[in-house]
């Protein structure tokens, strides 16, 4: 009784013919929906619930793998721009590591991740492939991905500046009383890496600190893989660990993949050279990563809010209209 429509032709809040067939069918019929051992539709729920969980699970893995891969791009970048004169590279295996290992290692068990709480209390987005974000949420999306992006690439750069520098001091003092000043002090590695004479060298000092700048960068990525379990929700509601032991396991196997490149990598005994406080920011600059990834969830939530907050008005306003009088 419905008369045929050129579907691709409606606007995208036209309530197509098609969903109206849809509909009526469901409540029309008792066995709409007969699944196999299923003698009524009371488990249609637990299905949807399961549906939504999986493409929420593999949203959040796909934005890491996109903030993961912009991380290391950006770390190529500032490789290239470094401040120091001997400039560093990017080495093959910390490259294959990060990207064929880490990446997928914790993004593949990130797309297990169990429902949250408030997973069937949301209007989910139009499936239109037409229509890919809502007002102002691909501007939020990108803006965010570039921020949440940025921190992971450039802190492993400090951290190369101090090994380099210190390493130089330890493993090659005549070299820097010939080429550089003669009256340098031990911890002046600020003076090292800005030293003109050093910008042909190769050698271990060079070596051992690009391993401890990839490093982490691997360590930045595990620790804020945290904020990307849960899109919006702040880790303190919905706690990652608790949802994804898969994801949990991982992360120490990710964390175990970085000390044995380390050990591989670095020159015996050249960990203690390095001073405290290069430890300190060591440390601190993952957990820096993952509290920056936090914040940059609430300008992101606002406009998910409002956008679910859209769907559920209009959905119940057409509700409203096609009900039964």
């Amino acid at each position: 009784c419905l008369a045929k429509t050129d579907e691709d032709n409606l606007r995208y809040n036209a309530l197509l013919p098609s969903e109206v067939s849809f509909a009526s069918a469901i409540s029309s019929h008792f066995c709409a929906f007969r699944l196999q051992g299923v003698a009524s539709i009371e488990h249609m729920p637990t299905i949807l619930a399961q549906g939504r969980a999986s493409l929420a699970a593999a949203t959040s893995a796909g934005i890491f793998f996109l903030s993961g891969l912009m991380s290391f791009s950006f770390y190529v970048l500032f490789t290239v721009c470094s401040v120091s004169t001997t400039i560093p590279y990017v080495p093959n295996i910390g490259a294959v590591i990060y990207l064929l290992v880490i990446l997928p290692l914790i993004g593949l068990p990130m797309a297990m991740t169990d429902p949250d709480n408030r997973c069937m209390q949301q209007v989910p987005p139009k499936n239109d492939a037409a229509v890919s974000f809502g007002r102002k949420e691909g501007k939020a999306f990108y803006f965010a991905s570039f921020l949440k992006a940025v921190p992971p690439a450039v802190f492993p750069q400090l951290i190369y500046l101090i090994a380099f520098g210190e390493f130089m001091i330890e493993y090659e003092p005549d070299l820097i009383q010939s080429k550089c000043s003669s009256n340098l002090q031990p911890g002046d590695w600020a003076s090292v890496v800005r030293c003109d004479g050093l910008s042909g060298y190769s050698g271990v000092a060079v070596d051992s600190a690009i391993s401890l700048s990839l490093a982490e960068l691997i360590f930045c990525t595990l620790i804020s893989s945290t904020s990307f379990v849960y899109r919006t929700l702040p880790v303190w509601e919905e706690p990652p660990w608790k949802r994804n032991h898969l994801w949990v396991g991982c992360v120490m196997v990710g964390i175990i993949v970085a000390v044995v490149y380390l050990v591989m990598t670095l020159e015996p005994g050249s960990s203690s050279l390095l001073p405290w406080y290069f430890y300190f920011l060591a440390m601190l600059m993952p957990f820096f990563c993952a509290l920056w990834n936090e914040y940059l969830k609430r300008p992101e939530k606002n406009v998910l809010d409002r956008a679910e907050k859209l769907r559920r008005l209009q959905f119940e306003t057409r509700l409203g209209m096609w009900s039964p009088k």
